[in-house]
């Protein structure tokens, strides 16, 4: 399916799925969407981890920013930012440019409960 009519058909398709933890899966298959709900898998890390040891970043920073972003995390690993990876070693997908409109409005809309949640975790995307 296109990915806009994927991203509609979604809670129908995982609706259906017996098992999610099986290798073909309906919900590895096509859990488009429900793989960028973070906030329960940031819970989760929460759980084991103090915020403090965490760094959440944005992959648009990384595409835009690339040194910038790279340098922050080196920091916060307390690794030497001297060998920073090209943009191109990290992204092989040409920036992400082509992304369709209709399926970027879908997935922004979706998204918006999610993006309240982590603000309640302290997380500011």
């Amino acid at each position: 399916l296109p990915l806009w009519l994927a991203l509609l058909a979604e809670p129908f398709r995982l609706r259906r799925d017996a098992d999610p933890r099986k290798s073909r899966s309906e919900t590895r298959e096509h859990g488009y969407r429900a793989r960028g709900l973070f906030s329960r898998q940031m819970r989760n890390l929460y759980r084991h981890f103090p915020q403090s040891q965490v760094l959440v970043l944005r992959s648009d920073d990384l595409r835009r920013n690339h040194d910038e972003t790279m340098r922050r995390v080196l920091g916060f690993l307390g690794a030497d930012a001297v060998h920073i990876p090209a943009r191109e070693t990290v992204f092989t997908d040409g920036g992400g440019p082509g992304r369709r409109w209709l399926a970027a409005a879908l997935l922004s809309a979706s998204y918006a409960a999610e993006r309240v949640r982590l603000r309640r975790l302290g997380i500011r995307l």
